[in-house]
């Protein structure tokens, strides 16, 4: 067996795969320009977070360039569907207010949005992205590690 063979299996063995879980949140909103709540959770998909904005695709008249929109984010997936909106003060969500920015056609069936946030709690907010960004360099160093 080569050296580089030794090294992968030496990697493989000490691998802790639970590390190396994908992150997972699902997201429901409320349009409040149109007052309409939307929550197909497993039909909107974060594609990207930023500092005070996040990036989701979603089926598309659900909102428009300009609308008030209110974010439910929820730490993992659900397990079932919602009846209503949560409210502001549950624990097992976090709220976010904000406008839609800028919206773009994916398909002809979804669109991309950017919510840019007028209000919300910004360590809430930051802990999400230390979570995506700690799982990322986790990630990377074992990518590295492997190139080795």
């Amino acid at each position: 067996m080569n050296d580089r063979a030794a090294k992968k299996n030496l990697i493989s063995d000490s691998l802790n795969f639970e590390q190396y879980q994908e992150l997972s949140h699902d997201l429901v909103l409320r349009n409040d320009t149109s007052g309409v709540s939307y929550l197909e959770s497993q039909l909107i998909n974060i594609t990207e977070l930023r500092e005070d904005s996040v990036c989701i695709t979603l089926p598309k008249n659900i909102c428009q360039s300009g609308h008030n929109l209110t974010l439910a984010i929820f730490l993992g997936r659900l397990k079932k569907k919602l009846q209503k909106f949560p409210p502001p003060e549950s624990i097992e969500s976090i709220t976010l207010i904000g406008k839609v920015i800028d919206l773009s056609q994916v398909d002809e069936d979804q669109v991309l949005i950017e919510v840019k946030f007028s209000q919300y709690k910004t360590n809430e907010w930051k802990s999400i992205i230390t979570k995506y960004i700690e799982q990322q360099d986790k990630i990377t160093s074992l990518v590295e590690e492997v190139k080795k």
